[in-house]
């Protein structure tokens, strides 16, 4: 693996389920081979069910592939399940310390990190109440908060990171914007379906076709953002 590589997939096929006229499985990613940089900003989009997620769950390690080689170099913080790394019974707070563990931060880390986690995930006396009793947003916000926390080396976020109000979007787009800015050697993995909200954050898209990662140049990604935005004002006015 080279040593400006952050990601590397060689030779990578990821099959799921059964066709039923023939009995073969459907290949979601075909033989992908790949190399991602340290440093990068990745977008990923493009409909449901093209390979998106798995592509993101692969990297994570929260799927295996069934045929190739997947490389990583550094910490990884993935917000794909809300509910993963996390105990439905436990509080807040305690989930901080059993997430933070879970990416890689010491028990020391959490504790020097507690006060400032809790303050950016703003749920406020919910920290004390069982992540049960969360929203979807609120899960999010605490998964979002750790993950900020943990200063890892690979950011990884599904679409569902757009859960929750206006306000808390915001939020989460100034906080990636000042990371990238902060640390440029972090690399970031976005999937969504908004290009317009992809466009402030990334510097190179990719989209799924096939099972095949191909390449999206930026200029016409701004083209798909304007296109999209034209359709909001339709419906909105």
């Amino acid at each position: 693996m080279k040593k400006n590589v952050a990601i590397e997939f060689k030779n990578v096929s990821k099959k799921y389920g059964a066709k039923y006229s023939r009995g073969e499985k459907n290949c979601v990613i075909d033989n992908l081979s790949l190399e991602i940089f340290r440093g990068q900003k990745v977008g990923l989009i493009g409909k449901n069910g093209t390979g998106k997620t798995t592509f993101l769950k692969l990297i994570s390690g929260i799927c295996t592939p069934n045929n190739g080689e997947i490389k990583t170099k550094g910490r990884i913080a993935s917000l794909m399940n809300l509910e993963d790394g996390f105990d439905l019974n436990l509080s807040g707070r305690e989930n901080i310390y059993l997430n933070g563990l879970l990416v890689g931060m010491t028990r020391s880390e959490v504790n020097q990190k507690m006060d400032s986690i809790i303050e950016f995930s703003g749920i406020g006396n919910f920290i004390n109440a069982p992540f049960y009793t969360y929203s979807s947003g609120m899960k999010f916000r605490l998964a979002f908060a750790v993950a900020i926390a943990s200063e890892s080396e690979i950011l990884i976020m599904d679409e569902i990171f757009l859960a929750g109000d206006f306000d808390y979007q915001s939020k989460i787009l100034k906080e990636i914007k000042d990371l990238n800015k902060k640390r440029k050697d972090i690399t970031v993995l976005i999937s969504s379906h908004d290009p317009i909200f992809l466009l402030s954050l990334i510097n190179c898209c990719y989209q799924f076709k096939n099972g095949k990662l191909i390449s999206v140049d930026m200029k016409d990604l701004v083209q798909i953002a304007k296109k999209r935005d034209d359709e909001y004002q339709k419906i909105l006015f």
